[in-house]
């Protein structure tokens, strides 16, 4: 009989938690009897959609939301301990910091014989909890921090294993004193690389300036993807008469704030906000340079594919990112919040074709010497098995 994996991620948009979910759930779906259950649906569906269409069994929570919400959280604590008493998986697999803390409480409340005082019983699933970035490092009031690191403290006791996807992550988690460190287990992500468009058939698909060069970026709109400092970048280069467009793939609560920085920054015919696009990775060899102006990542996706890709890269020294790109030779880095820096050292990019040849080469070296699929997914079994 096969040993069951459940999955429990709080959205339900295709961002990078939701990806990681998507690629750990369809490639082990052979090994594993797989189950996932997804929280907050506002808008976008994408992540049961796509499960669902590889025949893997979804269950809609109905009170876990991103957002603090005291009378919702309890619900949700106990709407998932119902639920692991019905599936009685052999694995919970807990991602985003409010299913971290959530799936752990229910966890407990499920198996009480967690605490080393009480017997254990007959049924003990194994709590893992996947750090993807640390939300205290976002810029919230100090005091949602403080509550967060806390609640990571007490997902970490409760969890048997945390999985960081960063040293950076994986260091923090020691230096706040989160859990002992051999709870922490680092597993970078993996990926089969996309299948990309040619060049051609890609720009002519999402750039409308075919001579000018064209910086992409593929990111949801959140604050923490820093992309009002990228417009302001944008609208330096353009008052140093730079000829280029900058495309962004993506979609958010952010988007209304985005088009009025473009407009106010008289930046319409610059910039595209070409919102969300099916597969956006096969579309990366569109660009002539890749831009991620985060200021908070773990390890993200976006800049993997665009590694896979060839491009050159200029993104912020933040989170996991500095372990991605090697400064100077697979990439180049900016401070966060800066759009000085980052118009300047994409003017640099955009003057130098031989440089975006070859930090673009060696993007894709990286890549595919450390960060694949095959190493992610058993280095994630063998903490399933422990």
């Amino acid at each position: 009989m096969q040993r069951k994996i459940l999955y429990i991620i709080t959205q339900a948009e295709f961002g990078g938690a939701q990806r990681y979910v998507f690629d750990l759930a369809t490639n082990l779906a052979g090994d594993f009897e797989i189950v996932v259950a997804i929280g907050e649906i506002k808008g976008s569906d994408e992540l049961a959609k796509r499960l669902e269409e590889k025949n893997i069994r979804v269950i809609r929570l109905k009170y876990l939301i991103r957002e603090i919400n005291l009378w919702r959280d309890i619900a949700a604590a106990f709407e998932i301990r119902g639920l692991l008493k019905k599936e009685k998986p052999d694995v919970v697999h807990l991602n985003s910091t409010k299913a971290g803390f959530i799936g752990a409480l229910a966890g407990w409340l499920s198996t009480p014989p967690r605490l080393p005082f009480v017997r254990r019983g007959d049924w003990q699933p194994r709590l893992i909890y996947t750090i993807h970035g640390w939300i205290f490092n976002e810029p919230l009031p100090i005091w949602r921090k403080k509550l967060y690191l806390h609640l990571e403290k007490i997902s970490a006791q409760i969890c048997d294993a945390l999985i960081v996807l960063s040293q950076n992550d994986e260091q923090i988690g020691v230096d706040k004193k989160i859990c002992a460190s051999q709870k922490l287990k680092l597993i970078p992500h993996g990926i089969v690389p996309p299948e990309f468009l040619s060049p051609n058939e890609a720009r002519k698909k999402i750039c409308n300036l075919q001579s000018a060069i064209c910086i992409g970026s593929v990111a949801n709109f959140y604050p923490t993807k820093g992309l009002p400092y990228l417009i302001e970048a944008a609208k330096i280069l353009k008052n140093e008469n730079i000829n280029f467009q900058l495309v962004i793939i993506g979609d958010g609560k952010e988007r209304k704030n985005l088009e009025t920085l473009i407009k106010r920054g008289d930046l319409e015919n610059i910039i595209i906000l070409i919102g969300q696009i099916p597969d956006a990775a096969k579309y990366l060899r569109a660009f002539d340079i890749f831009a991620l102006p985060s200021l908070k990542e773990g390890l993200p996706y976006a800049i993997l594919e665009a590694m896979y890709a060839a491009l050159p890269i200029v993104a912020t020294r933040v989170g996991g990112i500095p372990e991605m790109i090697t400064e100077g030779v697979s990439g180049l880095l900016v401070p966060p919040k800066n759009p000085e820096a980052l118009a300047k050292t994409l003017k640099k990019l955009i003057e130098d074709l031989e440089l975006r040849e070859r930090l673009g080469q060696k993007a894709n070296e990286a890549a595919e010497q450390r960060f694949n699929l095959k190493r992610m997914l058993e280095e994630t079994k063998k903490i399933y098995a422990n």
